[in-house]
């Protein structure tokens, strides 16, 4: 496996990761905590896997394994995601999918 290849690997552990600490807040409740770890909550491990998951996505930027997206277009994404997510929360709680 050559370095790129590693990177990318990496990033999708630490995808997975943050995706499995979304999990647990949700079964558990996001200010609950792992036994062995109780200074620990949830909601802060979700925030550790994200931020470790943007340093990864850094690393694949700094070594030009993918390339830098301009800030402009960053935060047009953003925006229309949160804009979707909403959009949907909406038609969800509409249709008694998702209530408050």
């Amino acid at each position: 496996m050559k370095h790129d290849e590693n990177l990318l690997v990496v990033a999708m552990e630490e995808s997975a990761e943050l995706q499995q600490e979304l999990s647990k807040a949700l079964r558990f409740g996001a200010e609950n905590y792992h036994p062995d770890e109780p200074n620990i909550t949830n909601a802060w491990r979700i925030q550790r896997e994200f931020h470790q998951l943007r340093a990864v996505i850094d690393m694949l930027i700094i070594r030009r394994i993918i390339s830098p997206m301009p800030e402009s277009e960053q935060s047009r994404i953003y925006r229309d995601k949160v804009e979707q997510v909403e959009k949907y929360e909406r038609y969800s709680e509409s249709i008694g999918k998702v209530k408050g």
